[in-house]
């Protein structure tokens, strides 16, 4: 079997490390475009260019939105691209330059600007992320269709998008001097640098399609793949879960514990060990059904990190420990779950005839920036409702408030998310059942 482009593909054995670590490289650059982004962009543009924090939020709330409604689009035309050079390729190559240029105009704004130039460009930059990190998702899923290789492919790439995540967040602290710029040149070096050598060295299996579904039936195939409207749903809950500490660990490292300051390298304690997690999950994951370990792993994450409604003023060592602990469950939360998304792709594959990855992907960013969205949403409305005061230190309705957003509502969305989860169908045998209809059926339309 060749790609579009004639190139031989890889059987479903054990990829090569060097096709891995090709693979995931771009996740390293890719990592610069997200989290930092929402990190470091507003009080950026709220110290250094005068624009209010409440009308950066409004803009960066518009530009989400946006982009959550511009995901299937990408996805469905990502899937029915054809080139020479394959489906997903093309888009890393073509979005390059344009996330380069918006990174540019974000990051490295003139003096005198307005909520316009912020919006536009900003639209820009999370657009073109947009347009080149769900391709190069779905070609993840697809470099196998092995249920156990599937989730070793997602571990090198979260293990790097984690990495990349470190770097992007530590360089501004590193480089205070240099502000959003030393971002900006990390993204300069790296994206071209990992990109391209992904583009020229890993392969692309040929689409598996035999048909092309009409835009309202595939709607409704995408409604009764039960299994995947259940692991969509379970993302959700936990992504809510993992989006209110991170909404609220500022104002929770300020206020209850009493150390300003200090949010930057509790983030670094907690990711730096969902890079020691993922190896962790990703060896259990190869003795239990993926369902179950990711399960294992928001419990472990759940007791853990319900420990810190037990802090206060003077626990910050007792702190790091616990965010160390818990941040080993987000090994489990990032290579989990997207393997699982590529085996329910399977399902719709041999239920409709066609390869709709990239589709289902978008629809996995838009849960992504849901769960963000609405971790927001809940948060400072309930906060605002008992009269939390940012600098009104007396607040005690507002504190208990807070530890109970943070420590107490994410483990409850957990155990539901686990509740969800649990009795999720879809094991070794039912997504190899499904994979060998497929690629037999793929066989018999191609030599038709």
């Amino acid at each position: 079997m060749t790609t579009d482009a004639g190139e031989a593909v890889l059987p479903n054995h054990r990829i090569t490390r060097f096709i891995l670590s090709a693979y995931a490289a771009p996740a390293l650059a890719l990592a610069a475009l997200n989290i930092p982004f929402f990190v470091f962009v507003p009080p950026f543009y709220a110290a250094e260019r005068g624009l209010s924090l409440g009308a950066i939020g409004a803009v960066l709330l518009f530009v989400r939105i946006a982009d959550a409604v511009f995901d299937p689009i990408v996805g469905w035309a990502a899937d029915r691209t054809t080139s020479r050079f394959g489906r997903r390729r093309p888009w890393l190559i073509v979005f390059l330059v344009p996330s380069l240029v918006a990174l540019w105009r974000v990051f490295d704004p003139p003096l005198q600007i307005d909520l316009t130039y912020l919006a536009i460009w900003s639209l820009a930059l999370s657009l073109s992320w947009t347009a080149m990190i769900l391709p190069y998702a779905a070609w993840g899923a697809e470099l196998s269709g092995d249920y156990a290789e599937r989730t070793r492919i997602v571990a090198w790439r979260e293990i790097a998008l984690l990495a990349g995540t470190l770097i992007a967040t530590g360089l501004p602290a590193l480089l205070p001097e240099l502000a959003l710029r030393a971002l900006m040149i990390f993204a300069f070096v790296a994206m071209p640098l990992f990109v391209l050598p992904a583009v020229i060295f890993v392969p692309e299996k040929a689409s598996l399609s035999v048909r092309t579904v009409r835009w309202r039936e595939g709607l409704a195939a995408l409604w009764l793949n039960r299994p995947f409207m259940r692991l969509v749903l379970a993302f959700l809950v936990n992504g809510i879960a993992n989006g209110l500490p991170a909404t609220l660990v500022v104002l929770f490292v300020e206020r209850r514990l009493d150390a300003p300051g200090l949010q930057g390298a509790v983030l670094f304690t907690y990711f730096t060990a969902g890079i020691i997690g993922v190896p962790i999950w990703l060896w259990a994951a190869k003795h239990h059904p993926k369902h179950r370990v990711w399960a294992w792993a928001m419990i472990w994450s759940g007791l853990i990190f319900s420990l810190t409604a037990l802090l206060g003023p003077g626990d910050l060592w007792v702190f790091f420990f616990i965010a160390f602990l818990a941040g080993l469950g987000l090994g489990g939360d990032l290579s989990l779950p997207p393997s699982m998304q590529a085996d329910v792709v399977d399902l719709d594959t041999d239920r409709t005839g066609e390869q709709r990855t990239g589709l289902y992907f978008a629809v996995w960013g838009f849960a992504t920036k849901l769960s963000t969205a609405l971790s927001v949403g809940i948060a400072y409305p309930l906060l605002d409702l008992v009269g939390y005061q940012v600098n009104d230190v007396g607040s005690q309705a507002g504190i208990w408030m807070l530890v109970g957003l943070y420590a107490l509502a994410p483990v409850a969305l957990k155990l539901v998310a686990v509740g969800i989860i649990w009795k999720y169908p879809v094991d070794h045998l039912l997504q190899h059942q499904a994979r060998t209809r497929i690629e037999q059926r793929a066989a018999n339309y191609q030599t038709a």
